[in-house]
């Protein structure tokens, strides 16, 4: 994928997440009726914290440094602990206020992709913490519209089976 290519998917997947959310109530926004007893509230913070990871990592390549992955403190195998960790984090927090969050967090990764040249994003090369495996395609990617269709999917799931009210 070109970077193009990349914001198109952002933007638009982003939308979709957004126009199935739009309809709901603050009530049905934080019940716990999810994976894990999470409650869409949930989601959008799991998602805002993961887009946040990403404009980190991205941000600590473009300065020359190695970004801790996921994030200090924690592996790749650690990503339960982590996503309970955040979880934990946010399940307090008023509804407003996590939305807001996820707007900027949203935000803050598109204008960082934005900011990208074309070589940065889809060179393999560019970044050293990737050792020349990949792209940044994929960290963004999977922190950005392949998981807003996540869990659009799941979201959509709840609402269909949700009896009418």
């Amino acid at each position: 994928m070109d970077k193009t290519q990349v914001l198109e998917a952002m933007q638009s997947e982003r939308a979709n997440l957004e126009s199935l959310i739009a309809p709901l109530s603050d009530e049905q926004m934080c019940l716990p009726a999810l994976d894990g007893q999470r409650s869409v509230k949930d989601v959008l913070a799991h998602i805002a914290a993961w887009e946040r990871r990403c404009v980190d990592w991205i941000k600590a390549g473009l300065r020359g440094e190695t970004p801790s992955l996921p994030e200090a403190g924690y592996g790749w195998e650690d990503i339960d602990r982590l996503n309970e960790k955040t979880f934990q984090e946010n399940r307090e927090r008023p509804l407003q206020e996590v939305l807001a969050d996820s707007h900027q967090a949203y935000k803050l990764l598109l204008a960082e992709v934005q900011g990208l040249s074309e070589a940065d994003l889809i060179e393999p090369q560019r970044f050293a913490w990737t050792e020349g495996r990949t792209s940044l395609v994929p960290y963004v990617a999977a922190n950005s519209y392949e998981h807003y269709d996540e869990h659009a999917e799941q979201i959509r799931e709840r609402i269909e089976n949700q009896p009418s009210q």
